[in-house]
């Protein structure tokens, strides 16, 4: 349970991942994708470099698991991106692999065990000091191929999110003065107060959502959502978004 909870802290602290989360929330929509994934290849591979939406899915927990791990794992689309040295590219990974079940069974694995994988459009870009970062939009079950007019506009937005990815990855983390003690274990208390929901609904509040934008992207009603919000508020004795952002320093 503390290890969740550091690696949620660890999260909410970076900006790198703040800036994937900002970017797969503009550009899923804008394309009307059902799944959208995000990956940093840049020697560190934790938490804050991988970002994964599924919010049209409904997947069940187990896969949905599964599926946020996806862009890490070996033979995985992002995997295969790295193995093709694909750094700076738009790209479609059918036009770029013939076998279809290869697809199925590696590049996509945990997704199509639940729903088969329609279409895919991704983009990468060059990062500072040798890291790139990729970017996942994929169309699932019964959707149509992605349109000319939405994979033009996706790379229309690159290099938005490029400037977007880049300026926080050289951003430095916040220095406290000196003999300050660590603030991990005062953000782990905090969170262990937060229900699993609601930890997911502060991670969105934290990347610049509003409710209405957090209920459509989960399905829930925005009288749901800030039911949430407020007893998030109550649990953390704050009143308002901005307390919020100041207390994770965001």
């Amino acid at each position: 349970m503390v290890s969740e909870e550091l690696t949620l802290y660890s999260q909410l602290e970076s900006l790198l991942f703040g800036a994937m989360v900002h970017a797969v929330h503009v550009a899923a929509p804008a394309i009307s994708a059902d799944l959208a994934a995000a990956r940093v290849f840049d020697g560190q591979p934790d938490p804050t470099r991988v970002y994964v939406y599924t919010g049209h899915l409904n997947l069940p927990p187990s896969v949905e698991s599964q599926v946020h791990a996806w862009p890490a794992s070996p033979g995985s689309l992002f995997d295969f991106a790295d193995k093709q040295a694909l750094y700076d590219h738009a790209f479609r990974p059918r036009q770029l692999v013939d076998d279809a079940a290869y697809a199925r069974l590696s590049l996509f694995k945990p997704i199509e065990a639940h729903t088969p994988v329609v279409d895919a459009y991704c983009i990468t870009c060059p990062l500072a000091n040798n890291a790139w970062c990729m970017f996942a939009f994929l169309r699932c079950g019964e959707s149509r191929f992605f349109a000319p007019r939405e994979t033009e506009m996706l790379l229309r937005l690159k290099p938005a999110i490029l400037r977007l990815v880049r300026t926080q990855q050289q951003r430095r983390p916040r220095q406290g003065n000196p003999g300050d003690a660590p603030e991990t274990s005062d953000h782990t208390v905090l969170l262990a107060k937060l229900s699993q929901s609601e930890r997911h609904i502060l991670q969105l509040l934290l990347a610049g959502h509003t409710e209405r934008k957090i209920g459509a992207d989960l399905h829930r009603s925005p009288h749901t959502i800030h039911v949430h919000v407020k007893n998030m508020y109550r649990k953390l004795n704050v009143n308002s978004r901005r307390q919020l952002q100041e207390l994770f320093g965001a």
